[in-house]
């Protein structure tokens, strides 16, 4: 308890019981600790088709709307909860370089040398930026009192 001075959750939350996540993470955060996390979220709420392709891609994680993740922490104690949303590009060539810098090249580099690895990515690519107007990533910070 209260062992943390910071908290950095990157697209983790999503994958589990969020209520529990967001208690044990404020549990573990010192009285004026900072928490930062970083999820998916939709810009406006998605059409069945889309939430079924989110979910076909990841499985159990479940994307919300940016104001979810605010309420969230703030149920849970996080005090003066801010949220920052941005588009999602780190899933596409250019967003690899940006995001990954110079091992993106290597990554790309040998996803490419792998025909099944490169199908699957480029697949997956494909799939993810057809949910891009109005999948975003949400960035919620605040403080612990």
């Amino acid at each position: 308890d209260n062992h943390f001075d910071r908290v950095v959750v990157e697209s983790v939350t999503m994958f589990t019981d969020m209520e529990r996540s967001a208690s044990e993470i404020l549990r573990v955060l010192k009285p004026g600790g900072i928490l930062v996390d970083h999820e998916f979220a939709w810009s406006r709420p998605p059409t069945p088709s889309r939430s079924a392709r989110f979910a076909a891609m990841f499985g159990t994680g479940r994307c919300e709307l940016p104001g979810f993740w605010r309420e969230l922490y703030t149920r849970h104690g996080l005090d003066g909860a801010r949220t920052m949303t941005g588009p999602v590009l780190n899933f596409t060539p250019p967003g690899i370089l940006i995001d990954e810098g110079p091992m993106g090249l290597v990554f790309l580099g040998r996803t490419l040398m792998h025909w099944r690895a490169a199908k699957f990515f480029f697949g997956f690519v494909f799939r993810i930026n057809s949910l891009a107007p109005t999948l975003r990533y949400v960035i919620v910070t605040g403080r612990k009192p």
